[in-house]
């Protein structure tokens, strides 16, 4: 699988569709997100992906201003700055048209824009006791105590925050029938979970298992570092129904990119949760959260990551604005198409590390199905090529291709007399010090 991320499509469109106004005059109908999404569907699955987020559907307190993430009413699809219910699920049935599968944003954790905690919505409406108090906000007359969560001292209460595991199941009954409704009316085969460490985890586990829900996909957006902490929401907390954001893989491959010959290049054998649980890993580089939080952006050397990411165990999700050629976009589509199609054909099944050294690692993936497996060589040093001697599974004479194309034209290699390959790997140039050596297809 491979996971496109939307959330931050047209954003210097959006942009001007607010101050246009809503709706959009007719001339300008393609601005809205979701109509660019319909009509761009062929181009994504083209690529190589194979899934896509979307960013969230329901209503927001800010409305056509809004990114979904200020919730105001559970059950109203009109009422973000992407665009309305009818362009929603058109573009989540244009993508599935393409055999694509759409995952939605989930955003239970809180809930912006009444006053006074009165969300006087026509279905699920909210007073006060489906909230939680928080340290430093005002405490309405009807608050609860804050939800046990897998890590008290690691959330961030934003807005309304609130509150599932309470007596009368209120909260936790309206939740779950409101993430059905959701999933069938937008189409969606599963969800991201927003700030999942600040939710109640037998209440997602409830959620998750309910019959209507139970054959999606869910990811959580657990912001943690620690391996052994995303693993234990993953096995112990979410009982492994659940995936989870390999934010250690995100930190650990930025700290790299942004640090060229300045990392020792050996932790990649162990460098995030894809490495404990590579099916239950969804590896990524930027978010639309990491690219405008200061310290979290990966600001140079962007590509290494991604022929990283795509050559490592973990289900790979790729950023638009790092994919995308729009405005305002970081234009690596090319090369990232080219790590896409090395990602799904030949960088499958178990992983070994062959080399590590200070500047430089390669690894090999042994191969699934159809999928060959692939040697891969890394050299992080910005100022001089490396040249490297790599054991690989493969008997003597046997011709590997070069597939990112950095090597240069006819870049084959034949295997010695004990199976290792010998080849030169470019200096760090903006992120392209990659090769990818496979048999022939």
């Amino acid at each position: 699988m491979s996971i496109l991320n939307l959330n931050y499509v047209l954003w210097d469109e959006v942009k001007k569709a607010k101050v246009a106004g809503w709706p959009l005059p007719a001339t300008s109908a393609d601005l809205y997100a979701y109509q660019r999404i319909e009509r761009a569907a062929p181009e994504y699955k083209k690529a190589g992906f194979t899934a896509a987020l979307f960013q969230p559907s329901q209503r927001g307190a800010a409305g056509r201003f809004s990114n979904g993430y200020d919730k105001k009413d559970d059950y109203e699809l009109d009422g973000t700055s992407w665009g309305d219910g009818a362009m929603g699920i058109a573009a989540v049935s244009a993508l599935h048209d393409e055999g694509m599968k759409v995952y939605g944003d989930l955003v239970l954790h809180q809930m912006s824009g009444y006053p006074r905690q009165q969300y006087t919505t026509p279905r699920f409406p909210k007073d006060p006791t489906c909230f939680a108090w928080t340290p430093g906000a005002v405490r309405w007359p009807g608050n609860v105590a804050p939800d046990s969560v897998p890590d008290p001292k690691g959330g961030y209460p934003d807005g309304d925050l609130c509150a599932y595991d309470q007596p009368n199941r209120y909260m936790w009954n309206g939740a779950i029938a409101a993430t059905i409704w959701l999933a069938d009316e937008m189409g969606f085969d599963g969800f991201r979970i927003d700030e999942a460490k600040d939710l109640h985890a037998d209440f997602l586990r409830a959620l998750m298992d309910t019959q209507r829900l139970h054959n999606k996909f869910f990811f959580g957006e657990y912001f943690d570092g620690n391996p052994f902490a995303l693993a234990g929401w993953v096995n112990y907390w979410m009982h492994r129904r659940a995936s989870a954001l390999d934010f250690m893989f995100k930190f650990n491959v930025g700290r790299i990119c942004n640090n060229a010959g300045n990392v020792w290049m050996g932790e990649l054998s162990r460098i995030g949760l894809n490495m404990i649980e590579p099916f239950k890993a969804v590896t990524f580089l930027e978010s639309h959260d990491t690219d405008t939080t200061p310290g979290e952006q990966i600001i140079s050397n962007k590509m290494l990551g991604y022929d990283i990411m795509l050559t490592f165990p973990g289900e790979p999700m790729v950023y638009y604005r790092d994919w995308s050629t729009d405005a305002h976009c970081y234009g690596m589509k090319e090369r990232i198409n080219n790590g896409l199609w090395i990602h799904q054909h030949l960088a499958q099944g178990d992983f070994v590390t062959r080399h590590a050294e200070y500047q430089t690692f390669a690894h090999e993936r042994l191969g699934r199905g159809k999928a060959p497996g692939c040697i891969c060589l890394f050299n992080n040093d910005p100022y001089n090529a490396h040249t490297i001697t790599v054991q690989t599974r493969h008997p003597r004479d046997t011709r590997l291709h070069e597939f990112t194309g950095n090597a240069g034209y006819s870049a084959d290699v034949w295997t010695d007399w004990w199976g290792c390959i010998t080849a030169t790997v470019p200096r760090n140039v903006n992120g392209c010090n990659s090769l990818v050596y496979a048999p022939y297809l």
